[in-house]
């Protein structure tokens, strides 16, 4: 999940003063992960989901068979 998080502030740095609501404020980014990715941002978002997803199912499924006989 630190993975997933520490990528988003990395991806959101990189964006800089391109990162605003306003589209005047914006230009378009090709450098770093978005000369790989398109939108890295929702990819790294993404992976960090999944990481929580996964740490859930886990720790359900060894509270699941503790309480089995």
């Amino acid at each position: 999940m630190s993975l997933g998080n520490g990528h988003v502030y990395f991806v959101l740095t990189h964006l800089g003063r391109s990162y605003s609501l306003m589209a005047e404020a914006r230009r378009l980014v090709t450098t770093g992960p978005y000369g790989i990715i398109r939108h890295p941002l929702y990819v790294m978002e993404e992976l960090a989901a999944f990481a929580v997803l996964i740490q859930f199912v886990s720790s359900a499924q060894c509270s699941y068979s503790s309480s089995m006989p």
